[in-house]
């Protein structure tokens, strides 16, 4: 199970859960699966994918797989991802390398979030 964290500016805190999925998309719009209302987050932002290689894990796309690459850029743990990047637990996201907020914390093994 992977959980996301959102943090947004106003201190509001949403979490979503997603079992084992292929693909996750994470942006402003609507049909995303993590949705953000931030004029920094493009339509469709960065991706999240799983992979197997012996272990599962996830690998974050900065845009679409197959599309460009988002505007103001992917960056996990304070460094700017230009493909993609294996995440790993309490790794925090963010959109643009000038705000902190919104930012999304992963826990991709689905360990608990207390204390975040």
């Amino acid at each position: 199970m992977l959980i996301l964290l959102l943090l947004l500016p106003n201190g509001i805190k949403q979490e979503y859960s997603f079992e084992a999925n292929s693909s996750i998309k994470i942006g402003s719009d609507p049909i995303c699966d993590v949705v953000i209302s931030s004029n920094i987050v493009d339509k469709v932002h960065c991706t999240l994918i799983l992979y197997y290689d012996d272990v599962f894990y996830y690998l974050l796309f900065d845009g679409e797989i197959q599309g460009s690459p988002s505007n103001s850029g992917t960056w996990v743990n304070n460094k700017r991802i230009f493909l993609r990047r294996k995440v790993n637990n309490r790794d925090v996201v963010t959109f643009s390398e000038d705000y902190i907020y919104p930012h999304l914390i992963l826990f991709p093994d689905g360990r608990s979030i207390d204390g975040v």
